[in-house]
């Protein structure tokens, strides 16, 4: 295979995780303060 279609795979995949790693972070931070609020109804 080429080295730049290797870099390219590489690279998708890397950002492909990270996106996934933010998205899990960002719901988690929402779930939580939204239970948080509720609680302190």
């Amino acid at each position: 295979m080429d080295d730049n279609l290797w870099a390219g795979l590489i690279f998708a995949l890397g950002a492909v995780v990270t996106l996934a790693t933010v998205a899990m972070i960002i719901q988690g931070h929402l779930h939580w303060r939204d239970r948080g609020s509720a609680d302190a109804r």
